[in-house]
């Protein structure tokens, strides 16, 4: 989840030095003289995505909650009427209203309840109670205590950087698992297909397991656990929408996902090549 403490520039990408320092402003400037801004792991774990089918379903969504929402729907028309191209015209109001709509269709529904029932964990995590936690939680929070028992959290939500990807991020759970002793980076999910399209998954957890804790404060750096396997991650995935209550705990190959990770940030270079001009 996106860690709000940690200063970012426009886009979103956290800033972050590379001498050991903190941030530094000049004068009521504010941004940081001395630093990069990184690309968030989540944004670099997606860039090989296939989002065909993604933008299917939100197109679909886009178009019930026009006829769930009259009143989205209705200014979706003047702005048709009203400009021959709407999109480049009226952007920003265009893609206020499919916001809209997504939202009437209850499609940030899944990642809505997937973010709450991710906060509960962590008080679970911290051998706490959630005080105020849905009934329909409880069953899938058992089921999540029951695959967790194998574990031992040794820290969570920490920030890290990773300087050959220039990326950074908070990884989920720093984990141990009892018996083997094997310290890993784990991560849960709640969607209903994670288990079956490992990729981003593949991508982002390996590139928490080669960065480093980042003190955006300081500038000061760690390592995040000399035992750490670089080889495989855990995927604790908890189905939340799904019919009945379950939970498991996924290997994930990071050993692949580090050289698909290395691939992403050159896929994403290859994106920004330049417009072709005229031959004079």
């Amino acid at each position: 989840m996106t860690d709000y403490s940690v200063v970012r520039d426009q886009w979103g990408r956290p800033f972050v030095t590379t001498d050991g320092q903190p941030l530094k402003y000049e004068g009521k400037k504010k941004t940081p003289v001395n630093a990069f801004g990184y690309t968030r792991v989540s944004t670099l774990a997606g860039a090989l995505d296939d989002k065909s089918n993604l933008g299917d379903w939100l197109a679909a969504q886009t178009a019930v909650g026009l006829i769930r929402e009259k009143s989205v729907a209705a200014q979706v028309a003047s702005l048709v009427s009203k400009y021959k191209d709407p999109w480049s015209q009226a952007k920003t109001q265009m893609k206020q209203l499919v916001s809209r709509a997504q939202t009437a269709a209850s499609s940030d529904d899944g990642s809505g309840k997937g973010t709450a029932f991710h906060e509960f964990t962590e008080i679970v995590d911290a051998g706490g109670e959630p005080e105020f936690m849905p009934e329909e939680f409880k069953p899938w929070m058992d089921c999540y205590r029951e695959v967790m028992s194998d574990y031992e959290v040794l820290a969570a939500e920490e920030f890290v950087v990773v300087d050959e990807l220039q990326a950074a991020g908070s990884f989920d759970k720093l984990l141990r698992h009892k018996r083997s002793g094997r310290v890993q980076i784990g991560d849960l999910k709640t969607g209903a297909s994670d288990p079956r399209f490992p990729l981003k998954a593949a991508i982002q957890f390996a590139a928490y397991a080669h960065g480093e804790r980042y003190d955006q404060v300081t500038g000061a750096r760690e390592v995040l656990h000399a035992d750490l396997d670089l080889s495989e991650a855990v995927l604790i995935h908890v189905p939340i929408r799904g019919k009945s209550p379950s939970a498991a705990a996924y290997s994930v190959d990071i050993g692949a996902g580090w050289e698909f990770a290395k691939l992403a940030v050159r896929v994403r270079e290859a994106r920004k090549m330049k417009p072709l001009e005229v031959v004079a």
